[in-house]
């Protein structure tokens, strides 16, 4: 598969319950110019998470083989993450009961 262009890579979550099969996917990632390995969260030597760029399409390609039964890869959106809440009209809620 070509390499992506910067402007169709998006970023990906891949995850393996074998930590195994998460460490061959970050091996074959480095030999693979469609994937682009961002990071991976865990300890250095056994990551649980990795952190990757690729095409949608490629991110659709790993999610099928996983649903065939040929690959134990989990792969979602990287979303990002907000430490607030926000509630009708743009309140914020902050330590407060969302009924209350």
């Amino acid at each position: 598969m070509p390499p992506i262009s910067p402007a169709r890579a998006s970023r990906y979550l891949v995850r393996a319950d074998d930590p195994r099969h998460l460490a061959e996917f970050i091996s074959n990632a480095d030999e693979d110019p469609s994937i682009t390995l961002l990071s991976t969260i865990g300890p250095p030597d056994l990551p649980h998470t990795a952190v990757v760029e690729m095409s949608p399409e490629k991110a659709d390609s790993l999610e099928q083989q996983r649903r065939s039964g040929s690959s134990q890869l989990k792969i979602e959106p990287d979303q990002p993450l907000s430490p607030l809440d926000e509630g009708p009209g743009g309140q914020v809620n902050i330590g407060r009961n969302r009924n209350g």
